[in-house]
């Protein structure tokens, strides 16, 4: 009886092990998951929105009264990514 056990956990264990095995032979894993390597010299990644802003810097929010991240515009205005307020840029 206990032989039959044994012999009953081995082939169990065998046909886990045979399974997992087959399995990672078959979905071989791509790597699409994985944001792409980039190189040491490479230009740093800022998040960019339509209309041309650029996330790049810390402001101050003058609804919030306190530093926030905002996006930059190309017209030097900026928009608060806490609360959306706009402030208009400096006119030079």
């Amino acid at each position: 009886m206990n032989e039959t056990i044994a012999l009953g956990a081995a082939a169990l264990m065998g046909s886990l092990v045979v399974g997992a095995l087959l399995s990672r032979w078959l979905i071989a894993p791509t790597g699409s998951h994985r944001p792409p390597h980039l190189a040491e010299d490479a230009a740093p990644l800022t998040l960019a929105r339509p209309g041309g802003a650029e996330v790049t810097d810390w402001g101050h929010c003058p609804a919030e009264d306190r530093q926030t991240l905002h996006e930059y515009h190309p017209d030097d205005s900026r928009t608060c990514w806490t609360c959306r307020t706009h402030t208009p840029g400096a006119r030079r």
